[in-house]
């Protein structure tokens, strides 16, 4: 493989096989303070369980679109990352376009018509539960350490909580809906 045609996976890998316990990635959040450092192992490891998170929890199969409806922030980098390794179309969008085009009468993100997995942060649950069209909405807490939402609507999936499910091998159909516990 060229140098020019590597990817950002490709590059991460061999990031990993270097130098595993450097930082690659530092986020500072200046809405609460808070500062992650995660090394390049500890990043592949959350991109690893992502993309299983996407294969075998939610059964998504290569070309399948992923909307990410996330702000900056290190899980998004994990998420795209995730789609990539996972072969999952990652359609980066920001938080408030998705409430625009629902108040316009058009929730479809901006693609084809096929059905998608939208993963958007807790904040902007509310304003995404009515969108039909998604096959899964995945809600991500965005917590510093990636901690479970605080509150999962019915119909949601939490990241953190199936994450650490898929980690010990639990399945879950495609296009099931299960949401959060109650």
């Amino acid at each position: 493989m060229s140098e020019s045609n590597t990817g950002p996976v490709e590059l991460l890998r061999r990031r990993v096989a270097d130098d595993p316990s450097r930082p690659l990635v530092t986020f500072y959040d200046d809405r609460t303070d808070e500062r992650v450092e995660l090394s390049a192992r500890t990043f592949d490891n959350w991109v690893a369980k992502t993309a299983n998170f996407l294969v075998d929890g939610l059964g998504v199969e290569p070309g399948t679109r992923a909307v990410l409806a996330l702000p900056p922030h290190w899980q998004t980098s994990v998420w795209l990352l995730a789609c990539w390794s996972a072969g999952v179309v990652a359609e980066p969008v920001t938080p408030g376009s998705l409430e625009a085009r629902s108040e316009d009468g058009a929730a479809e993100p901006f693609g084809a018509s096929e059905p998608y997995v939208l993963a958007t942060s807790e904040e902007a649950l509310d304003e995404v539960l009515a969108d039909a069209d998604a096959e899964e909405i995945v809600g991500l807490s965005l917590h510093a350490l990636g901690a479970p939402l605080g509150h999962c609507p019915p119909g949601v999936v939490d990241y953190a909580a199936e994450v650490a499910r898929t980690a010990t091998g639990s399945r879950r159909g495609r296009g099931s809906r299960r949401g959060c516990p109650r």
